[in-house]
């Protein structure tokens, strides 16, 4: 576990602050409705959003299914199936929410954030190890 502590802090951080938490696409609305974003960051948002939405129904079809409720009617496997999710569309995902949080930062005045490489670093080392302990 000390090897990829890196992911388990994140993870375990994660967990505790996902509570109290906003969607993209909401906040959006809010702060559009408080007249805090210009025309140009509106429009920068709504594009990335929209950019965002496909990938998002896939990702969805994962939660509805498997984390935030369990189908009894499908396997994970099934579920990942329907999903049709790859990694890269889960990266871009990513990437494509830092950049809308970062625009509705901005348009605060407040900086704007990045990544941390040790996570991911930490996660793919993991999967690695366990891909060669693991090799069916």
């Amino acid at each position: 576990m000390d090897e990829f502590s890196e992911l388990f802090q994140f993870t375990i951080h994660a967990h505790f602050v996902a509570k109290d938490t906003i969607n993209l696409w909401r906040l959006t609305d809010e702060m559009r409705g408080a007249g805090m974003l210009s025309t140009t960051a509106l429009a920068e948002v709504e594009a990335l959003l929209s950019q965002a939405t496909p990938v998002v129904s896939k990702v969805a079809i994962l939660r509805h299914n498997l984390f935030a409720h369990r189908s009894a009617s499908m396997s994970y496997a099934e579920a990942f199936e329907m999903a049709g999710l790859t990694t890269e569309q889960l990266a871009n995902l990513t990437e494509i929410a830092l950049k809308i949080a970062n625009a509705l930062l901005l348009a605060r005045g407040l900086p704007d954030q990045v990544f941390h490489p040790g996570p991911r670093e930490h996660a793919e080392a993991l999967l690695t190890t366990l891909r060669r302990a693991c090799p069916h």
